[in-house]
């Protein structure tokens, strides 16, 4: 087994600092009068707390709108509308970080939770 070499894994912020330009570049491409909307489903969960919370900050420095319907907690910083009727599978859809519904997982219905 070999060291790894001199300086690995020291550039490790400087790649995500890059990245994180690139997904700014790339929303600044887009026409001027384009939405932006970030969507996912059920995805973040494959994530750690690090990653999670990272995906989270990185989001919310973007323009426009996101929309995430994922396990009720997966995504951190969304409170959870335990107070509006759901199973225990449903997901929680969410815009921009606020809960708007609980999703059945296939699709098969959605309630809406009044007054976020």
């Amino acid at each position: 087994m070999r060291a790894a070499p001199a300086g690995a894994g020291r550039h490790r912020g400087s790649d995500r600092a890059a990245r994180g330009r690139a997904r700014r570049a790339l929303a600044a491409s887009a026409p001027s009068d384009a939405t932006h909307v970030v969507f996912h489903t059920a995805v973040l969960m494959y994530l750690d707390d690090a990653g999670r919370e990272a995906f989270v900050r990185q989001v919310g420095e973007l323009p426009g709108h996101w929309l995430s319907v994922e396990g009720r907690s997966v995504v951190p910083g969304i409170r959870v509308r335990d107070d509006v009727p759901n199973d225990s599978s449903d997901l929680v859809l969410a815009v921009d970080g606020v809960q708007r519904a609980w999703a059945h997982p296939h699709g098969r219905a959605l309630t809406w939770a009044p007054n976020p």
